[in-house]
């Protein structure tokens, strides 16, 4: 095997074959800038995102990596206004208390949406003070202590005087 150098060191003759070559002897002054494509890099070379000169600030609020062993290695992209354009987002990537009610499109909650268990008080509900009182009218007593009963015909209730009767036994 032989290779012929100019005077620089440069070869004019010949190819240099791997074996050659010593160990560590190739530098970054050795490689031509931007001669170095895809594929000369080893799939597995796993190389630290921190040696890719502004990774982070380029996917900064553009790629979400779930966390955990269901999740590991899915990706969700967003474009630079935040929004979902590939991936879909499950539970366990939104963090507690990030919804509020300007993520939520309006229209869109039903009531499978609501828990049986929320609670909700009477005065969350607009107008249901106003729809309930013209349902059926407030009884009005003719004296203290009278009892009433509701008769209801046709949607509309009356009220009247109760007076209960006792069986003898």
């Amino acid at each position: 095997k032989a290779v012929v150098t100019d005077a620089n060191g440069d070869v004019t003759t010949g190819t240099i074959a791997t074996d050659m070559i010593a160990a560590n002897a190739v530098t970054s002054a050795k490689i031509s800038d931007g001669t170095i494509v895809n594929a000369d890099i080893s799939s597995s070379a796993a190389i630290a995102q921190s040696k890719i000169s502004g990774l982070t600030d380029a996917l900064s609020g553009k790629v979400a990596v779930a966390q955990g062993n269901t999740n590991a290695n899915k990706a969700v992209i967003t474009n630079a206004s935040g929004n979902v354009t590939t991936g879909t987002i499950n539970t366990i990537m939104i963090a507690d208390n990030a919804i509020n009610s300007a993520k939520i499109s309006d229209g869109t909650i039903v009531n499978a949406d609501i828990s049986s268990s929320a609670a909700i008080a009477q005065s969350k509900i607009s107008g249901l003070t106003a729809d309930l009182a013209s349902k059926m009218t407030t009884p009005t007593a003719t004296a203290t202590g009278d009892l009433l009963k509701a008769t209801v015909s046709n949607g509309t209730t009356t009220w009247s005087a109760f007076t209960p009767s006792y069986a003898s036994h």
